[in-house]
């Protein structure tokens, strides 16, 4: 059943989200009708597969048993002919439709963030967050709704480009043009996105590949040893069968046991050779997909992406090839016996080294283009399902946005609001009833911001912005470990802005009920010192709010200072709240009201 979803009417991209909550809901349809044909030609498969094997099995032991016809041998071999074919079809029908199942999940995923909806998201672990209070990162945050990248440097990278921004305008403008490139294709990067994330059950980390890639697979002596058994296996070998036909009296065990005790030896030359390659095929492996689908389509990629050809990709079922070879070091046994026999395992490692020295220079520039490809086909991604707009960033003292709301309340709820601060407007100070709005409109004036200078599209009709630094003091917790209260804690925080500001630092602050953990005196004395030097500051601009009507009139002797406010009803003993911002102080309070509609013993 197609979706009847649709979004709240109160912001600018409510049909834009509806009409693409809709079409997702025909393709995981399509994709499920997809799934349902493929599961069931996979279950036909695997069925047809054992009757061949059968059938196969059942000549052969009609061969083996000499109760046969002349034709007996060449059906055993074209029935296993026939039942390589079936293997090799049901693995690829179980590829096809594990990447159908991938693709589907992602459509899901991205339907629930587009609602506002999706469940919860483990990402990177952040420590002394700049941003704490406003839930950049954790569990269901901004970065869990814009994040779409599959290995952990791009997720790292995409973690610095939130909280650091993009350097400057030449950064920005270079990261929105290959963003607005890579856009003219949404099928080519959520496919590049899927490859990566089928390949990858938990992000893979390419530091770590990036590191096995440098170190040597060979210890010293390695072509010393190689050379030694260049001369001496050929030497063994005719030795050997010397004996065997009596050409030579001794014992044919002899030169068995001596090449034997010397190949040994030089085993230790390539110690860990198999731990260490095993790991370079597997995340290389992981990362082949991709790689092959980017050279396919390296003529739309080549801005970001720099063809190897297909060598690399190729070669890396070669360096497969090896570590299967060597995986008989796993075996210790079979291990001794078949080194002690020929130079297997030193032959492969060899083989592995050349790979290893032949790729590992160009290594470091792939894996960089690599991740920097995940991140901007993320914010190809936001742009194509969760907000057309992008933000005009300039040098003039201004961050003005139209119809602004915050990304992570639910589409249904949606209420947009617009602002502007500039020379004449430098500080808003917000007051207003509990509930009423204040705090979420901050935070979503201090998201957009961060979104806008780390090059991803903002959520609201438009937005203008200069590349002031987001501060935030709006959440403050104390500190049981440094021994610091609530209010302490706040006043520390105060402090860092005032003094980054007196600097002459550009800032966009945002204050949350300044001062509320102290006597009404003290918060409105210390509340009055604070916005008239944030208001006179040279750069700094922000927004504060606070439950102390008195401060409004300081709007009389700050001309940078405006008054606005949001505010509620009572309709039915029931609170009502529009959500928008307005101009002046607040004419209204709700404390009272929220207490006596909860049932405490009000005084009306």
């Amino acid at each position: 059943m197609e979706s009847t979803w649709s979004a709240s009417e109160n912001y600018p991209h409510s049909s834009f989200h509806t009409n693409n909550v809709s079409r997702l809901a025909r393709r995981i349809k399509n994709y499920q009708q997809q799934i349902d044909l493929f599961s069931s030609r996979l279950n036909a498969s695997r069925n047809q597969r054992l009757v061949i094997g059968l059938i196969c099995f059942g000549f052969a032991f009609a061969f083996m048993s000499k109760i046969s016809s002349l034709m007996t041998g060449p059906a055993f071999l074209i029935s296993l002919g026939v039942f390589i074919v079936w293997i090799i079809r049901t693995r690829r029908l179980a590829y096809f439709l594990d990447l159908l199942k991938i693709r589907q999940l992602y459509l899901r995923r991205t339907e629930a963030k587009i609602k506002g909806e999706f469940s919860s998201h483990q990402d990177l672990v952040i420590k002394d967050d700049p941003y704490s209070d406003l839930h950049l990162f954790g569990e269901r945050s901004i970065f869990a709704l814009i994040d779409e990248t599959f290995s952990l440097e791009a997720k790292t990278q995409l973690r610095d480009q939130l909280i650091f921004g993009l350097a400057d305008d030449k950064q920005l403008s270079e990261f929105h043009r290959q963003t607005e490139l890579l856009s003219n294709s949404l099928f080519s990067c959520e496919r590049f996105l899927h490859l990566g994330h089928r390949e990858s059950d938990e992000p893979v980390s390419s530091e770590e590949l990036e590191k096995t890639m440098q170190e040597p697979l060979t210890k010293p002596g390695y072509t010393l040893a190689l050379i030694a058994h260049a001369v001496l296996f050929p030497s063994y070998l005719t030795v050997f069968f010397m004996i065997g036909y009596g050409q030579i009296k001794a014992p044919l065990s002899l030169p068995v046991v001596l090449y034997a005790l010397f190949s040994l030896l030089t085993l230790k030359t390539i110690s860990g050779s198999f731990r260490q390659s095993e790991m370079m095929e597997r995340y290389l492996g992981r990362f082949k997909p991709t790689l092959t689908y980017l050279e396919r389509r390296k003529g739309f990629f080549a801005d970001l992406y720099t063809s190897r050809g297909d060598s690399f990709a190729n070669s890396i079922g070669r360096l497969k090839l090896c570590v299967s070879f060597l995986s008989i070091q796993s075996h210790g046994l079979a291990y001794i016996i078949v080194n002690g026999l020929m130079p297997l395992s030193l032959v492969f490692t060899g083989l592995a080294e050349q790979w290893r020295r032949r790729h590992k220079d160009n290594f470091s520039s792939l894996l960089k283009e690599l991740r920097h490809l995940e991140v901007v086909c993320s914010s190809v991604i936001v742009s194509h399902y969760h907000t057309e707009t992008k933000p005009e960033l300039h040098n003039e003292r201004v961050v003005a946005g139209d119809e602004v709301y915050h990304p992570m309340i639910p589409r249904k709820d949606v209420v947009a609001n617009t602002f502007k601060l500039d020379s004449e407007q430098t500080v808003i100070l917000l007051t207003g009833s509990n509930m009423s709005g204040k705090s979420t409109f901050m935070r979503a004036v201090a998201v957009n911001q961060i979104l806008a200078l780390a090059g991803f599209p903002v959520f609201a009709r438009s937005f203008s912005s200069s590349h002031a630094k987001v501060v935030s003091c709006l959440q403050v917790k104390d500190n049981l470990d440094q021994g610091y209260s609530y209010f302490y804690s706040e006043v520390r925080m105060v402090k860092d802005i005032l003094e980054r500001a007196k600097a002459g630092d550009a800032l966009l602050f945002f204050i949350d009920e300044i001062f509320k953990g102290t006597n009404n005196r003290e918060r409105f004395l210390g509340s009055k010192a604070v916005i008239q030097s944030l208001s006179a500051s040279p750069l700094a601009m922000g927004v504060i709010s606070t439950h102390d009507l008195e401060l409004a009139e300081l709007e009389n002797s700050a001309p940078t200072l405006k008054n606005h406010h949001f505010r509620d009803d009572v309709e039915s003993d029931h609170l009502v709240f529009n959500y928008k911002i307005q101009s002046g102080p607040c004419p209204t309070t709700n404390a009272l009201k929220i207490m006596a509609i909860e049932g405490l013993p009000i005084e009306s």
